[in-house]
C-alpha cells in the first residue's frame, strides 16, 4: 500500500501591516514604530491630507519627526483623503 505524502506545511503568515490614517504632526505614528521589533516599524504606513511641505510648516516637530519615521522605515503618504482610498494608489 503506497505511503500517503505529507501536507505541505503552511506559508508563513504575511508580517502585519498598520495603516495610519488622518495624521498631524506624526507623533503618534513615531511613538508607535519606536514601540515595534525594528524590522516591524517598516510595517507603518502613517498618512496626512496635508501636503508634506504643509506638514513640515504646521507642525514644529514635523521636520524630526517625519526624518526619524524615515529613519526606522515606516511608510509616509501625503495627500491621502481617508473618505476616498479607493481612488488612491501606491507610489
Amino acid at each position: 500500500r503506497p505511503m500517503a505524502a505529507a501536507p505541505a506545511p503552511a506559508p508563513a503568515p504575511a508580517a502585519p501591516r498598520v495603516l495610519l490614517l488622518g495624521e498631524g504632526d506624526f507623533a503618534f505614528s513615531l511613538a508607535l514604530a519606536r514601540a515595534l521589533p525594528p524590522p516591524a516599524a517598516a510595517a507603518v504606513v502613517a498618512t496626512a491630507v496635508d501636503a508634506e511641505d504643509d506638514v513640515r510648516s504646521r507642525y514644529p516637530c514635523a521636520p524630526r519627526t517625519l526624518d526619524a519615521l524615515r529613519g526606522l522605515g515606516a511608510g509616509l503618504a501625503f495627500g491621502v483623503d481617508a473618505t476616498r482610498l479607493h481612488d488612491a494608489h501606491r507610489p
